[in-house]
């Protein structure tokens, strides 16, 4: 292929990956559009995008990360075939299947492109647009409902049932929407001044003027958990186990505290998600092997909570939809033969995020929010859906996977430089005069 050949296809490439995460940023803007037909339409062009980015990066090598997360897709998707056939509602079990496996090869074909380095930089620069554009709609949406007055929760929590309910615009997965840009996409591009203070405001704006506890809370918590884990590997002994005992000690607050805190004050704190926790359990109890099927929670979620005792506390959590805990939703609606698999494919996430942490050949800051991400994702599926296993029908879906395709696409160029010294150490072996000519 001609020089001019390969810039354009790289050029392609580029724009490509900019463009999915500045589609996922521009997606909550208030177009007039109905949620299910923007969402059908945000389906089909980062579809489009992928398999071009797919085709464009088709004869690179396969590596290992590759085969391994394929193979990990392939065998929940073939697993999720049990419970889909069993649902309460086969059709609708099977249209949800069909939108996770596109997410999977979204996912791999993002990771084939990204290892090549403009496609990466130009991926991430994308997701920081995305988080900024998405910023500046969160502060539209504030302004536009409060004006230029400083914030008080009760207020916000009144602004975030009034947008939700109103202007379809829920600011929970927004606001998660804006960090996770911000931070997949510091995982690719170096960091300046710029980047941090975008971050400042990122960050500020997704805490502080939107209601939502999760965000910061979560993220506050990942961060702890991160430094832990990576003193766990410090060469100081002293390191070492002070890290074991703030983990073992934050384990044992959280655990206390779900324990000894009243039912009910469990349920106000939690917003009712306790309540949802509680009945998407007692559906698996029913049905522990297969569940009932993808979006199950539609078929009784109300009835089931309209008869207890905390129904009044958790009327707006149920209008959003599904159990906000997407470990407990994958054992109701997939039983214990759809969630093996998918645990696999988290441990598997968070054993390479780890791996990635203490690679020198990537730079410190980009290593250490990789792991950042992983955690702050995880333990976001704890109080929320949207993520690695839900529906993609929403922005945090995608980036889910465009987080897996960035850990990939990391993976595989670690086994590439590896590829690459064996070869040239083999040719030195076989010619060795040819490195004094």
């Amino acid at each position: 292929m001609t020089t001019s050949g390969k810039v354009r296809i790289a050029l392609i490439s580029e724009v490509a990956a900019f463009l999915i995460p500045f589609l996922l940023g521009v997606y909550w803007a208030p177009v007039g559009i109905e949620i299910e037909l923007k969402a059908a339409a945000l389906r089909c062009v980062i579809a489009a995008l992928a398999i071009l980015l797919l085709v464009v990066w088709l004869r690179a090598p396969l590596t290992r990360a590759e085969t391994t997360f394929a193979a990990l897709f392939g065998l929940l998707a073939l697993s999720l075939l049990v419970p889909s056939l069993t649902a309460t509602d086969p059709g609708r079990a099977f249209k949800d299947l069909s939108k996770l496996v596109l997410l999977f090869v979204v996912g791999l074909a993002m990771a084939r492109a990204l290892r090549h380095d403009r496609t990466a930089r130009a991926f991430g620069y994308g997701l920081l647009v995305g988080s900024t554009v998405v910023t500046v709609l969160i502060l539209n949406a504030y302004i536009g409902h409060m004006g230029l007055t400083l914030p008080t929760y009760q207020a916000l929590r009144v602004l975030k049932e009034v947008l939700s309910r109103g202007a379809g615009f829920p600011l929970n997965p927004i606001s998660f929407t804006a960090i996770f840009m911000y931070l997949i996409g510091l995982c690719l591009v170096p960091p300046r001044a710029l980047t941090w203070c975008l971050g400042g405001v990122v960050f500020a704006v997704s805490s502080f003027l939107t209601g939502s506890r999760a965000p910061v809370g979560i993220l506050l918590l990942s961060a702890l958990v991160a430094i832990g884990v990576h003193q766990l590997r410090a060469r100081s002994f002293v390191l070492r186990v002070s890290a074991c005992l703030t983990l073992a000690l934050l384990t044992g607050a959280i655990a206390s505290a779900v324990y000894t805190v009243d039912s009910r004050e469990l349920v106000t704190i939690s917003e009712g998600r306790t309540v949802l926790w509680s009945l998407a359990w007692s559906k698996f109890s029913d049905r522990p092997l297969s569940g009932y099927g993808y979006e199950s929670w539609r078929d009784d979620l109300a009835s089931r909570v309209a008869g207890g005792e905390y129904f009044h506390t958790s009327k707006s959590i149920i209008r959003d939809g599904a159990y906000h805990n997407q470990y407990i939703t994958l054992l109701a609606e997939e039983g214990l033969v759809g969630f093996v698999p998918a645990m696999a494919i988290v441990w598997m996430l968070l054993r390479c995020c780890r791996c990635l942490a203490w690679r020198t050949s990537i730079p410190a800051i980009n290593r250490y929010t990789i792991l950042l991400g992983c955690l702050f994702l995880l333990l976001r599926a704890a109080v929320e859906v949207p993520g690695l296993f839900g529906y993609a029908n929403d922005p945090a879906d995608y980036l889910a996977y465009c987080f897996v395709a960035v850990v990939v696409s990391r993976m595989s160029l670690h086994e590439d430089g590896r590829r690459l010294a064996l070869s040239r150490l083999a040719n030195e072996a076989r010619f060795p005069m040819a490195v004094f000519a």
